[in-house]
């Protein structure tokens, strides 16, 4: 569903997350699988997160990784244009400093345009319950 009146909440900034609630049945097939295992895997009804960019000039952007590789979008746009159900931000615990803010962005210009890895063989490897270990 569109959300053409949707405003971000107060004070959000570099690195807080936004969590999706999407419609996995309306997704293609491997789509729909990726979104199923992800809310399955996790527990969760959220199957897709992307974290908050703010660059120089202030604005906040959102990076995004999909089928289409790793994006960065106006992060009101994003959010505007999204169908999932639900949208929900989750904000660091931390106060932010300038130089975490330069590491985010450098990060991003780092992965953007990188692509998404579409091998079924490495999406089935991370739908097995990992050991005590691995999820520690």
């Amino acid at each position: 569903r569109k959300r053409p009146d949707m405003q971000l909440p107060d004070g959000i900034d570099a690195g807080d997350l936004v969590l999706f609630n999407r419609q996995c049945l309306k997704m293609s097939p491997f789509g729909a699988a990726v979104c199923f295992s992800a809310k399955l895997y996790c527990a969760s009804k959220w199957d897709h997160v992307g974290i908050v960019v703010r660059d120089p000039d202030g604005s906040l952007h959102i990076l995004d990784a999909g089928f289409g590789g790793v994006r960065k979008y106006p992060l009101l746009e994003r959010l505007r244009r999204s169908k999932s159900d639900d949208i929900c931000f989750r904000r660091l615990a931390v106060p932010r400093t300038n130089e975490m803010r330069q590491q985010l962005i450098d990060f991003t210009t780092e992965v953007v345009q990188a692509p998404y890895k579409k091998d079924t063989l490495e999406f089935l490897r991370i739908l097995k319950t990992p050991n005590k270990a691995e999820a520690e």
